[in-house]
């Protein structure tokens, strides 16, 4: 088991900053090169940051309990919105690690941990991939789970199963999967 690094660092990669990193380009646990800066890019993140309370607003609204995120990544903002809703996102990806304290699972969807995912109502991932969505898409049907995906584009896969609908809700766009009758 990885040894996660302690609450309050921000973990990047497999690399932790904060109090466990040291030198002069450290500035608030953030390297230089890495702060956002610009009008458009803070105009972007907001509509992006609405655009998510939306989705966290419409997940809240039709889902409860246990809910899973298919690779986070580094943005944990909607599952931190759905956590103040008063779900119980658990989230996975490559690497196990915390993340804006809030754990990560290590999983790998393509041979996923069965344990990480009983009891989950709603599977749900931000832009992945097809051959991921096809992952997604077996894992939920064994498990009777909904599954919410927001892809890149238009790179939406046809899951065997399930019924798709296109959902606008607010500022959210995403595709919404239940099982056929």
């Amino acid at each position: 088991m990885t040894e996660l690094p302690a609450e309050g660092c921000l973990v990047k990669g497999n690399l932790v900053k904060g109090d466990q990193a040291e030198g002069d380009q450290m500035k608030e646990g953030l390297v230089k090169g890495d702060q956002l800066k610009g009008d458009q890019l803070e105009k972007d993140l907001a509509k992006g940051d609405r655009a998510e309370r939306d989705l966290a607003e419409f997940i809240a609204k039709h889902y409860s309990g246990r809910v899973a995120e298919v690779g986070v990544g580094h943005r944990p903002h909607l599952a931190r919105m759905l956590l103040d809703l008063g779900l119980d996102p658990i989230l996975t990806d490559r690497e196990e690690r915390l993340l804006d304290g809030m754990r990560v699972e290590k999983d790998d969807i393509f041979d996923p941990r069965w344990e990480i995912y009983q009891g989950a109502a709603l599977i749900y991932s931000i832009r992945p991939p097809l051959e991921m969505q096809l992952a997604i898409g077996e894992l939920a049907a064994a498990l009777g789970a909904d599954i919410i995906l927001r892809p890149l584009q238009d790179e939406v896969a046809d899951l065997p199963g399930f019924k798709r609908r296109l959902v606008n809700s607010g500022r959210a766009s995403f595709y919404l999967f239940r099982m056929k009758d």
